[in-house]
């Protein structure tokens, strides 16, 4: 259950990833574009994984 929010998070990681190395763009805007989500995407991964343990301890609760 819980790796469904990494799968998705990561899925995203890879086209922004192909994005910014021009692989999956157009253009040079969208590349930019592209390199600014991978920052993003990066900073949610780390985000989910803190929020983990805690979902962890709601789920015993129930």
């Amino acid at each position: 259950m819980l790796n469904l929010g990494y799968q998705g998070k990561l899925d995203w990681l890879e086209y922004s990833l192909k994005r910014a190395l021009g692989d999956e763009c157009a253009d040079k805007a969208e590349q930019e574009l592209g390199a600014s989500q991978v920052t993003g995407t990066l900073e949610l991964l780390d985000d989910y994984a803190a929020f983990i343990p805690l979902c962890l301890e709601w789920l015993a609760e129930v």
